[in-house]
């Protein structure tokens, strides 16, 4: 008979052996909290844009007014992270320009990200956000 605090995990009965496998009983566990914090949503974003970037390598492009002659050299997590350290942007700010690059991406075919336009569109995509809340 197995006891009130384990379950028995395994039993076997062989002519005269018999073998019981008992394991404690699971103690509930109390609920993790993850707080995501301004750094997760800046790599998160940055993260998101690349492979948003990267998507579309193989699409041709045609140029615009937000293209860079050259792609810059710094990352877009840190680009993000000046614009967030010098504009106070939010992370709903954050959001909502993933949200609109996203969505004008669906919409317009023409829309296309890469590595010579994605820091541009972002920084325009905040300034607007900033300038509405």
């Amino acid at each position: 008979m197995p006891l009130p605090e384990s379950r028995t995990m395994a039993h076997t009965s062989h002519a005269d052996i018999e073998l019981t496998i008992r394991v404690p009983a699971e103690k509930p566990r109390a609920p993790t909290t993850f707080e995501f914090t301004r750094e997760h949503y800046i790599e998160a974003l940055a993260s998101l844009l690349s492979a948003m970037v990267a998507s579309t390598a193989d699409i041709p492009k045609t140029r615009t007014l937000f293209h860079a002659k050259r792609a810059p050299k710094v990352s877009l997590y840190k680009y993000i992270s000046r614009i967030v350290e010098y504009t106070k942007c939010s992370e709903n700010c954050l959001l909502m320009a993933l949200i609109y690059i996203d969505r004008i991406s669906q919409k317009d075919k023409l829309f296309n990200l890469d590595a010579l336009n994605v820091h541009r569109y972002h920084l325009t995509f905040n300034a607007f956000l900033l300038t509405i809340t």
